[in-house]
């Protein structure tokens, strides 16, 4: 019963890194819960001690949606499109980007 709860403690989470970014834990962050993956994001999660902060990559219009990108977006498409579906329970069509 326990385990269909796993995909959104996965889908909901953030890894917590350290200064060189090794990860060192999970935490849930009910709020940035709520933001969109795309592949293309216009905000990235940093921490700032033990607070989780959202930054802006560029300029965000008024009413548009702020997006992070769940996996490393530096990665080839076809692995990052796997990684989606398999750890995330994602399906999308991956964009490319210019």
């Amino acid at each position: 019963k326990n385990k269909k709860n796993i995909p959104l403690v996965n889908c909901n989470s953030f890894s917590i890194c350290d200064e060189t970014l090794s990860e060192i834990g999970i935490g849930i962050y009910p709020l940035l819960s709520l933001v969109n993956h795309s592949c293309n994001p216009n905000c990235i999660t940093v921490f700032q001690n033990e607070k989780i902060l959202l930054r802006s990559l560029r300029n965000i219009e008024p009413n548009q949606e702020l997006t992070i990108s769940y996996i490393d977006i530096l990665k080839p498409t076809q692995l990052r499109k796997l990684e989606l579906k398999k750890d995330i329970f994602l399906i999308v069509n991956v964009m490319h980007v210019n």
